[in-house]
């Protein structure tokens, strides 16, 4: 594979690895064998970082038992979060805290070094500050973990965790429907900045693969934006799940997640990655999803 190649940019976002996770999954709870066959089948088509979080399950505890047996320690780049360290906390105990969900998630995946470590919740940041970012230089300091940053849902969370030299990486959603990193000018000024950045929610929780016409009820609502980027994508004999790694893969991110329910899945979104994209059709989607509906793109504000 060149050493330029996309595939290079890819992460396997482990969610799915040990979760019944996503709008349109249908393979029902995961298991260990599944998860190895999974883990396997990205190393052979040369995904070789995981994306991971202690709120997946069993994840942590599976990929590290996989590394384990499969002797596949060191050949991974592996990136987990920090869970939410809530309200209420002293500041004097921060890195206390901090310190033991690092050691936790070390021992799950079986890891001395963290490659990588993110502030799962950016409100984080805002309850605890330097405290916060003190914590985070004594985990870089002792050799615990070799890169931190935060992941975000919005462009002012990505450049305000930011502005703290410790945190010096963000994870943000970028898909089809969601150009706001791009479209803000965030995503230039992080890079010019050498923030690193990341991209997940590449398919929207498969939202990107299911039957316009019979939608789950709680993404009924999506319907007239789908059909919007249905029909944009048909002028160029396109669907959605045919470009949509491609569309971020083609934007300045070092790294993009992607999920999937099991090897098949893993093979056709690797297969599309490459695709190469029809001229202008990103600038056509910027245009057309300018202000894009957040009761669309944010999940966490889908219907119950």
């Amino acid at each position: 594979m060149p050493t330029d190649s996309p595939l290079r940019r890819l992460s396997l976002g482990t969610a799915q690895l040990a979760l019944p996770y996503g709008i349109a999954n249908r393979a029902g709870a995961p298991t260990l064998a599944r998860a190895e066959r999974l883990l396997t089948a990205a190393f052979e088509l040369g995904v070789t970082a995981l994306d991971t979080a202690p709120c997946y399950g069993p994840a942590e505890e599976w990929i590290g038992t996989i590394l384990r047996e499969r002797r596949m320690a060191g050949r991974w780049r592996v990136t987990t979060k920090l869970e939410s360290l809530g309200e209420g906390l002293a500041a004097g105990d921060v890195g206390e805290r901090v310190r033991r969900a690092v050691d936790a998630s070390r021992r799950r995946l079986g890891l001395d070094l963290l490659d990588e470590l993110l502030v799962h919740d950016a409100a984080d940041w805002r309850r605890y500050g330097a405290a916060l970012g003190d914590a985070l230089a004594g985990e870089l300091q002792r050799g615990a973990v070799a890169r931190a940053g935060t992941s975000v849902y919005t462009p002012e969370e990505a450049e305000s965790t930011s502005r703290d030299a410790r945190a010096a990486l963000v994870q943000h959603p970028a898909n089809l429907l969601d150009h706001r990193l791009a479209a803000s000018g965030a995503l230039a000024r992080l890079g010019e900045r050498g923030v690193g950045l990341q991209a997940r929610s590449v398919f929207l929780q498969g939202l990107f693969v299911l039957d316009v016409e019979h939608l789950p009820p709680s993404v009924r609502h999506c319907r007239d934006t789908l059909m919007r980027l249905r029909t944009l994508l048909a002028r160029h004999e396109l669907a959605p799940a045919d470009v949509a790694l491609a569309a971020v893969l083609a934007q300045p991110f070092e790294r993009v997640i992607v999920g999937a329910d099991d090897e098949q899945q893993l093979s056709t979104a690797v297969r599309r990655a490459t695709r190469e994209l029809p001229d202008g059709l990103l600038g056509e989607l910027r245009n057309a999803f300018l202000e894009p509906d957040l009761e669309v793109i944010d999940p966490r504000r889908w219907r119950a």
